[in-house]
């Protein structure tokens, strides 16, 4: 499954080089997004700080790998999906009442409007 990018590219002209381009792509992904979340962590860390110094963004860059280090030793790409799926089952239940509210607020915008259309003709 992980090879499978890869497979198809290998069928097209020039695959090897697409496939170069490929992993310089995935490579530049996870260095900006790495970046982005140690600037983020070190702002929230330091008090909102728009600057946080470099050695807190260094401590969180580390901290980051040292994670993503034991998820990969422990428990390969299986267990980072099953991490993965644990960490979004709270989010799950905040989406399915976010729904739930907009359903309810949707009924009472629904109740509002006829009661508007009323006024009028009325």
């Amino acid at each position: 499954m992980e090879t499978s990018t890869f497979g198809v590219l290998n069928e097209y002209p020039f695959g090897t080089m697409m496939s170069i381009i490929t992993i310089i792509v995935v490579a530049v992904f996870f260095i900006t997004s790495a970046d982005s979340a140690t600037f983020v962590l070190g702002m929230l860390s330091t008090g909102g700080t728009i600057n946080p110094r470099n050695s807190v963004k260094i401590m969180w860059g580390m901290m980051q790998s040292a994670v993503a280090a034991i998820i990969v030793y422990f428990g390969g790409t299986q267990g980072l999906q099953n991490m993965l799926i644990i960490a979004a089952l709270p989010f799950s239940i905040v989406v399915i009442l976010m729904g739930v509210s907009f359903f309810k607020s949707a009924h009472q915008e629904q109740g509002y409007w006829k009661k508007q259309t009323k006024k009028k003709e009325g």
